[in-house]
């Protein structure tokens, strides 16, 4: 049988007349695939800077129509889960963390998969980081991403919340926020964590000039950095690279492990339990400004 596709914020080569609206009044529940675009979801208006410090938000208008897409989103994929459907989706379903408990809670009392694309965690430059440092202690972490572009979204739930994974992955432990600055296209963020170990997050998305994507991490006198196509290993001055050339798509990985998934009994939850931890954080964030 045929399935029935929906898109919402894109069109499929052969499948344009699936292309529907957000709040179109026949039910997304008739879908058997729903795929959306991230930035259907991304508020529509003006930024507004906060005339006390560099911060600022999104006006009325925006955030309003921002909470309304959110809200709504997270209906359909609780009737979604409640009907018996796996969602798989980019980012997590929900920016508010309570919601998101009940999202993963209803998705185990169904055994269904809610699973979220991390999708840095299935570079295959990310496997590498986590074996080579396994249970060693990191020293320090510093993420920098430049790059022009993606600027309808909150900087933090847009780039920000990949880098946090990321994080929050290496390290099993409860960050404080040390320091935290957001702006329309920056955003800054300072983390310790009980181990001592200090985190630096910087991105800016209105650099001009060539894009950059440097993750830095130090550990037992060794040092790894991680760029868009390259793997640097530094042990005692001697220089191991690697390049991303004929490596699998994090994409691929990603369908493989949903896939995996999907036709398992035991659903693994990992993913959207991370994503999770991500939103409780970023709430963190910007209660702190």
């Amino acid at each position: 049988m045929e399935k029935q596709i929906f898109t919402i914020g894109y069109t499929i080569p052969t499948f344009d007349k699936n292309k529907i609206d957000f709040y179109e009044q026949l039910s997304l529940m008739d879908a058997d695939i729903l795929l959306i675009a991230p930035d259907s979801l991304n508020p529509r208006g003006h930024w507004v800077e906060f005339s006390s410090s560099d911060s600022g938000c999104y006006d009325v208008a925006a955030s309003k129509e921002y909470i309304e897409k959110m809200a709504h989103l997270k209906k359909e994929i609780q009737d979604h889960l409640s009907s018996g459907k796996n969602v798989f989706v980019e980012k997590p379903p929900t920016t508010d963390s309570d919601q998101l408990v009940k999202l993963i809670e209803l998705a185990k009392k169904q055994n269904l998969s809610l699973f979220t694309n991390n999708t840095f965690l299935y570079d295959p430059f990310y496997k590498k980081i986590i074996n080579a440092i396994k249970d060693k202690k990191i020293n320090y972490l510093n993420l920098i991403w430049l790059k022009y572009g993606s600027f309808k979204e909150d900087i933090t739930w847009n780039l920000g919340y990949h880098y946090l994974a990321i994080i929050l992955s290496l390290i099993n432990q409860e960050p404080k926020i040390v320091n935290t600055e957001i702006q329309e296209n920056r955003f800054f963020l300072d983390l310790e964590f009980a181990s001592k170990l200090r985190c630096n997050v910087f991105i800016d998305r209105k650099y001009s000039a060539k894009a950059t994507r440097l993750i830095n991490i130090n550990y037992k006198n060794k040092q790894i950095l991680w760029t868009k196509d390259n793997l640097f290993c530094v042990d005692n001055g001697e220089v191991n690279k690697t390049s991303s050339e004929g490596n699998i798509s994090p994409l691929e990985s990603i369908v493989t492990d949903f896939t995996k998934d999907l036709n398992q009994n035991s659903k693994d939850y990992r993913n959207i339990e991370l994503s999770l931890k991500v939103v409780n954080l970023i709430e963190k964030i910007h209660n702190f400004q």
